[in-house]
């Protein structure tokens, strides 16, 4: 088994997702979906995806990010990726996705662009809600 994991918190303005594991298609990929799709049903309209501990990322992954992506923009809102891995960048710009998704090498520097001010040690996280599972291969 692998594991796939989303934990939700909030710094300041954004509500960030961190995701551990594959984002692929299957049950990864509907649970990514179905938790953005939450978020925004709450009112969280910015959303920043920590990507730094997504081991892959295919088209289905992909694809699903988009889907938020439109379902935050109907909603006025947007979709940031927080320390992409080089894997995740390769991908993004093989799709020319890069114009849609907002890159960030540190949550200071999100919160900044966002108007927020983070706390002295860089982050001010809150937990939201946490959606640990276990997958099959």
């Amino acid at each position: 088994m692998r594991t796939f994991s989303i934990v939700c918190r909030q710094s300041g303005p954004l509500t960030i997702l961190d995701v551990q594991g594959r984002i692929t298609l299957g049950e990864s990929s509907r649970s990514l979906l179905r938790v953005v799709e939450e978020l925004v049903s709450a009112g969280h309209t910015r959303l920043l995806l920590d990507v730094a501990a997504v081991t892959h990322l295919d088209s289905s992954g992909l694809g699903t990010m988009l889907v938020g992506y439109n379902s935050l923009k109907a909603q006025g809102g947007s979709i940031g990726l927080l320390r992409a891995p080089r894997h995740v960048r390769e991908l993004l710009e093989l799709s020319r996705l890069t114009t849609v998704f907002r890159l960030f090498e540190t949550e200071s520097e999100a919160l900044s662009l966002a108007g927020a001010k983070p706390a002295a040690d860089g982050t001010t996280p809150s937990p939201v809600e946490s959606r640990p599972e276990a997958l099959p291969d």
